[in-house]
């Protein structure tokens, strides 16, 4: 299967795809992948993107070649290159997820939501990681005061922060507002994705009417007055 992946001319095939990613599955040794993430054909990169994706965990000894797919031609292979480095990182990986988070200012919304999916499902160390690392990655950018806000309050998710976010001049703060927004707690609290959902920017207004219509975990409760009991 991977030979015929590799062939010259190959044009894509779901069910190889799929059978190839069965035999990973049954024990297949992983190192058999590496072929297709060093390719030079964007199809074969985008199978190899797929596969990644679907493995999960098992594919951390690639995370260099992950990394390298997010600077590819096709959204597709971006945001798939984001979804597999969101469940086989590591805290050594933070240089990775700091590459995942400056796709905040990718061109395509496709890939920049994947980029919003990454802030809204990351776990804490995750995030935190993926902020100490975009900031030095990209000094004099806007993430250096994302990674200053969020280090001062944001982390506590309180209304005040995430208005700041949703509110701020820079687009790329306004995205990391909403997807911080939309992040699952053991109380999910409504009111932080209305303040996204009243934003004047209206890609901001999508995503998060987006992420509220997505699926919570089983157990989480939605109040939309969270603040306002506890207070």
């Amino acid at each position: 299967m991977i030979a015929k992946i590799l062939e010259p001319g190959f044009e894509g095939d779901g069910k190889l795809s799929n059978d190839l990613h069965s035999a990973f599955l049954r024990g297949y040794p992983i190192e058999n992948l590496r072929p297709l993430l060093i390719s030079k054909s964007e199809t074969v990169l985008g199978t190899a993107a797929f596969l990644v994706t679907e493995l999960g965990w098992v594919v951390h000894p690639f995370v260099a070649e992950i990394v390298d797919l997010l600077y590819q031609p096709r959204a597709r292979v971006r945001f798939d290159a984001i979804q597999a480095l969101a469940r086989c990182t590591t805290p050594d990986d933070g240089w990775a997820l700091g590459r995942v988070l400056q796709l905040l200012g990718d061109p395509d919304d496709f890939v920049r939501g994947g980029a919003m999916w990454f802030i809204r499902v990351s776990s804490r160390w995750q995030l935190r990681a993926a902020l100490d690392n975009a900031a030095p990655q990209k000094p004099d950018s806007v993430f250096s005061e994302i990674q200053s806000m969020y280090l001062r309050r944001g982390r506590y998710c309180s209304t005040d922060i995430i208005r700041a976010f949703i509110k701020h001049p820079h687009p790329i703060a306004r995205r990391f507002g909403v997807g911080l927004a939309a992040r699952p707690r053991l109380i999910v609290d409504e009111t932080l994705l209305s303040i996204a959902i009243a934003s004047e920017d209206e890609e901001i207004r999508d995503r998060a009417a987006e992420f509220r219509g997505w699926i919570f975990p089983a157990d989480a409760i939605l109040s939309s007055a969270f603040i306002d009991q506890i207070s």
